[in-house]
């Protein structure tokens, strides 16, 4: 539900906020490099509509549920699946006897 959440204000930011790529460059991204300096400036967020607070509050929140669910396999390299077999059957097996 949540990354339904997060597409959903995602959209709704994309087609009801046209202004949005003038924002960005003014308010998300001074707001964004802060948090990578570990000192956050809020006032850049505390002017944006509640829609993209929302969105990028769910963007924290789906950050930090990652590696507790299935969404942990988006960044992980299934580097033992390159050197199996393309199908292993295993009707063959032999059965024990009772």
């Amino acid at each position: 539900w949540l990354l339904l959440l997060q597409v959903a204000t995602g959209v709704y930011i994309a087609f009801t906020l046209r202004w949005g790529s003038v924002w960005y460059l003014h308010t998300a991204s001074p707001w964004l490099w802060s948090l990578v300096k570990f000192d956050p400036q809020v006032q850049y967020l505390a002017v944006l509509p509640t829609v993209v607070k929302l969105h990028a509050i769910n963007a924290f929140v789906l950050i930090a549920i990652l590696p507790f669910s299935r969404l942990v396999h988006v960044i992980t390299v299934p580097l033992s699946y390159l050197g199996r077999p393309y199908q292993v059957v295993a009707w063959y097996r032999q059965r024990r006897s009772a």
